[in-house]
C-alpha cells in the first residue's frame, strides 16, 4: 500500500485516540459533578474501548513500521514512542474514570464546591493540552512545541497545587479519604 497512506492511517489513528481521551476525560469530569452514574458508567465503557483500541495499535506496530518504504523509516521510531504514549495515556485515564465510577457508584459524599471547581480547571487544562498537541499533528508544525511544553508544565504544576490543598483539606477534616482517593 501507498506510503503516505499509511502515514495518514497513522496520523488518524493518534488524532482519534487523543481526541476520545480528551473527550472522555471531559465526560468523566462533567457526569460526576451531576452525578449522572448512567452517563458516567457509559463514559467508563468508551474509557476501555479506546484502551483496547491503543493496545491493538501498539501490538500491531511492528506490522504497520514494516509497511513503511524506506524513506519513511526514519519516522518509525517515533511512531513507535507516540503508540507507548497513547498506550500509557489511555491506561492512565482508567485510573481517573473507574476511582470516579466507583466514588459515584457508591454513594460516597458529593465532592465540595471547590474541589469540582479545582477538576473543571485541570478538565480545561488539559483539554487544551490535547487539543494544542491534535493542531500540531494535523497541520505538522511542530514549532509550537515550546507552547505546548508550557501548557503541560502550567497543567502539572496546577494538579501538584491542588493535591497541596487536598492535603490541607484533610488535615482540616473538611472531607474524608474516600473523597480524597480521586485527588
Amino acid at each position: 500500500s501507498d506510503d503516505s497512506e499509511i502515514q495518514k492511517k497513522c496520523t488518524f489513528n493518534i488524532i482519534e485516540l487523543l481526541s476520545s481521551v480528551s473527550d472522555i476525560y471531559d465526560r468523566t469530569i462533567d457526569t460526576f459533578n451531576k452525578e449522572n452514574r448512567k452517563k458516567l458508567k457509559k463514559t467508563y465503557k468508551l474509557q476501555k474501548t479506546i484502551s483496547r483500541k491503543s493496545k491493538e495499535l501498539k501490538n500491531n506496530v511492528y506490522k504497520t513500521v514494516e509497511s513503511f518504504k524506506d524513506d519513511s523509516l526514519e519516522s518509525a521510531p517515533y511512531y513507535v514512542q507516540v503508540l507507548d504514549y497513547l498506550r500509557e495515556i489511555t491506561h492512565a485515564l482508567h485510573f481517573v474514570v473507574k476511582p470516579t465510577f466507583d466514588h459515584l457508584n457508591n454513594n460516597h459524599k458529593p465532592f465540595l464546591e471547590v474541589q469540582f471547581e479545582e477538576l473543571e480547571t485541570i478538565s480545561d487544562k488539559l483539554i487544551k493540552l490535547i487539543n494544542s498537541i491534535i493542531d500540531a499533528v494535523k497541520k505538522e508544525e511542530f514549532e509550537s512545541i515550546d507552547y505546548i511544553i508550557s501548557l503541560k508544565n502550567n497543567l502539572v504544576d496546577f494538579i501538584d497545587e491542588s493535591r497541596k490543598k487536598q492535603i490541607k483539606r484533610i488535615k482540616n477534616k473538611e472531607v474524608g479519604t474516600k473523597n480524597s482517593l480521586l485527588f
